[in-house]
């Protein structure tokens, strides 16, 4: 993450969700058996539960007085709240490292404890904000002439780019610059520059000086830019070398003891990766980091089975923002579930239709405050990658006296209940409840449902639903029905089956009041 300390400005210089969520003392308890739901106690699932595990950590309070971050702990909390409050992890499956309780033995401990617990049937989520980096090398001091017109015009504006392979930061050398004081300028920054983003400027007279250091965008190029104005001119400037900083192949997680001093204690790609190997195979893994470089990290982190985001490609800073209250990237990841389009129309919103949407608005906002940075993904999910308990590509279609489905069933959980109704009230009140958990595509019932249901003893099918009861921190039910009213009471046919009334007669019990 970056301390927004972002370039200057020359300013001289020219959805729709079908799942339906109740509370659990709202909906009745239904039994899988067709002849009994009604009176007997739910029986224990047949299936095998899959528990979500996440650990999720910040740092803003680094050590000493010149490192602290400002919104890193809040992204961390709320990412927290995110995975508790929507998306159904269980506060007992989460490790929440913040500030100085994220140092390197914090974060391996923590690593190796989800290693022992979670089983090839569960899910994973690791999340970081804080600083990261990129470690670099020397790469030399270059010569590289770079001279202004001596003297030079009024109205005068002209840039130049030096370029350096695998550059992460570079520094120019002025042997001298004599320009009016305080009316013309030398400015230094990345390839912004050309825009008029700069990191330092020079003005008046002076010999033999340095540059500061100057982070470099993913282009290489530092950028020197000089501007006069309409009256008076000067000698100019000559650049005579400058010097480079580049990448050696190692990108790191700054945990809270690794700040200001302790480089030993990053927690560097290869590390993160030998954790994430430990956690049982066949697991989904899900990592989101946004901190400095992270983009870098996805060479030596990604594999078959996970699924990472970062805030950043590997040679990029990221920010964060008083505006936000966020870092930037962390802000439209919290607000992807709600407000990414579901692109492919299937009725769920997956981490890959997060990532386009937290992508574009992150390179927009970011471009708009003076440093643009790029969001990277590496998606190693078979399928769609979907956390929230939800129905995907839900298909129910009758057909005569049969009813054809299919569906994806996302997310984890102790899945309860999930079964199919189908009736036809005007034969005979003729109706099947199909349980699902017999012939689930998996031990825990995550996956794709496919088949057919067919009603005896009718030639249609008036009204059918398709109803799932997943337990994790809470309750979720998903259900989708079409149903007609019977009875005119005003409730659906398929709820008055499961209940135990008559669809047929809005006074089941012929007590004198409306079923409803």
């Amino acid at each position: 993450m970056y301390i927004f300390s972002f370039p200057y400005k020359i300013f001289d210089v020219k959805n729709s969700d079908n799942n339906l969520e109740m509370k659990d003392e709202l909906f009745p308890i239904i039994n899988n058996d067709p002849e009994e739901f009604i009176n007997n106690p739910k029986t224990a699932s047949l299936l095998t539960p899959k528990e979500a595990y996440a650990i999720v950590i910040g740092v803003a309070d680094y050590p000493g007085p010149d490192n602290d971050l400002s919104y890193t702990d809040d992204d961390a909390n709320d990412v927290y709240d995110m995975l508790v409050n929507d998306y159904n992890f269980k506060p007992s499956n989460i490790i929440r490292l913040i500030d100085s309780a994220a140092t390197k033995g914090a974060i391996s401990g923590a690593l190796d404890q989800m290693a022992s617990v979670i089983t090839p049937n569960d899910i994973f989520f690791f999340y970081y904000s804080g600083h990261g980096g990129a470690n670099t090398v020397n790469g030399g001091t270059f010569s590289y002439p770079i001279n202004s017109p001596h003297p030079y015009p009024n109205n005068y504006d002209n840039y130049w780019g030096i370029y350096h392979p695998n550059a992460a930061y570079m520094r120019v050398h002025f042997s001298v610059i004599d320009v009016e004081s305080d009316y013309d300028f030398v400015y230094v920054g990345d390839s912004d520059l050309a825009s008029g983003w700069y990191y330092e400027d020079f003005t008046g007279y002076g010999t033999n000086i340095w540059s500061s250091w100057i982070p470099l965008l993913y282009d290489n190029v530092l950028g020197v830019r000089f501007v006069s104005d309409y009256i008076y001119t000067d000698w100019g400037f000559t650049v005579d070398s400058y010097e480079v900083e580049t990448y050696d192949g190692t990108h790191y997680l700054a945990s809270y003891d690794s700040i200001p001093n302790a480089p030993s204690n990053y927690y560097i790609d290869t590390l993160l990766d030998s954790k994430l190997d430990n956690i049982a195979a066949g697991a989904e893994k899900y990592v989101v980091l946004d901190a400095c470089n992270t983009g870098g990290m996805i060479p030596e982190v990604q594999e078959i089975g996970r699924y990472i985001m970062t805030a950043s490609l590997g040679d990029q800073l990221s920010l964060e923002s008083s505006a936000l209250q966020h870092g930037v990237f962390t802000n439209y990841f919290l607000r992807s579930y709600d407000y990414a389009p579901d692109s492919n129309g299937d009725g769920v919103i997956s981490m890959e239709e997060m990532y386009s949407y937290t992508y574009s608005n992150t390179v927009s906002y970011s471009s708009s405050v003076g440093y643009t940075h790029h969001p990277q993904e590496y998606d190693g999910i078979s399928g769609e990658a979907v956390l929230y308990p939800s129905l995907g590509s839900l298909s129910l279609i009758p057909i005569g006296n049969t009813l054809s489905y299919s569906f994806d069933l996302y997310g984890a959980g102790l899945i309860e209940e999930i079964f199919l109704v189908v009736s036809n009230s005007s034969q005979n009140n003729n109706y099947k409840i199909e349980d699902l958990t017999l012939s689930s595509p998996s031990i825990t019932g995550f996956g794709t449902y496919s088949g057919v249901i067919q009603l005896d003893g009718v030639l249609g099918i008036d009204s059918y639903g398709l109803f799932a009861k997943i337990r994790g921190n809470r309750v979720i039910y998903l259900n989708q029905s079409v149903s007609q009213d019977s009875d005119g009471d005003l409730l659906e046919d398929i709820f008055e089956i499961l209940i135990g009334l008559d669809p047929l007669q809005n006074d089941t019990d012929s007590d004198g009041l409306d079923d409803y």
